[in-house]
């Protein structure tokens, strides 16, 4: 094959992946994911080993929110408010609390649907079960920091707000949606929850689309996730 020839397959690459949205998704996704997961293995590693998948959680959900910030603000140089950075009401604060509640309900139900209709026992995601074999107040305390504040954070930055305004600006409002939510549900490496993940997905989507806020999924989203580990410690 000739240079010539190579170049322009180069080139008629590198234009398909301008033009598809998705796949640039996917890219990014993949891209601070894999970032996340480096350098929070890196850190956790260097700490009590005892507890290094509490470190690695906790280190994966602050450099999720920092490269999805990097993103944001150096990348693409968007003002905060453009990716969902607004205060809510006290009525959106509301609904923000009873979707956590309800995300949390649906999957229960849904749940429990599955596991009559499937052969296959689903495994305990990783928090919950550390959560089962905590045996301190300490890693109780560090699973409630990791699960309800530091995780809806990080991963509300990232898929709800970079991803989504990335998406959103190449594919429009519905279809961001719902590859949003797919790929949120495809990152948690999940094959059994994928369908109750997407869900979820979608519900902090519409969530976060009605209020004008990304708040608003992260109150969400931190309030479905303190009901299932709860659940994990005290049932």
């Amino acid at each position: 094959m000739h240079d010539e020839d190579i170049l322009n397959k180069f080139k008629g690459i590198n234009t398909y992946l301008k033009k598809s949205a998705v796949l640039q998704g996917i890219i990014l996704a993949v891209g601070i994911m894999f970032l996340s997961g480096w350098a929070s293995g890196l850190l956790a590693q260097l700490l009590d080993k005892a507890d290094q998948g509490l470190y690695k959680n906790m280190f994966f959900s602050l450099f999720l929110g920092f490269w999805s910030i990097m993103w944001i603000k150096v990348i693409k140089g968007w003002q905060y408010s453009q990716v969902g950075f607004k205060r809510l009401n006290r009525q959106q604060t509301a609904l923000s609390i009873l979707s956590g509640g309800g995300i949390f309900l649906l999957l229960i139900v849904l749940g429990s649907l599955y596991a009559s209709l499937l052969p296959v026992e689903a495994e305990p995601q990783s928090l919950s079960m550390m959560a089962a074999l905590a045996n301190s107040w300490q890693q109780a305390a560090a699973i409630y920091l990791i699960s309800s504040i530091l995780a809806p954070i990080g991963e509300e930055i990232f898929f709800r707000g970079a991803l989504y305004q990335s998406l959103q600006e190449k594919m429009g409002v519905k279809k961001a949606l719902v590859i949003t939510s797919l790929i949120f549900a495809a990152m948690h490496f999940d094959l059994y929850r994928l369908v109750l993940l997407w869900l979820a997905g979608m519900w902090l989507n519409i969530l976060r689309l009605k209020c004008d806020s990304i708040c608003s999924s992260m109150i969400a989203h931190s309030v479905w996730n303190t009901l299932m580990i709860s659940l994990a410690f005290f049932v």
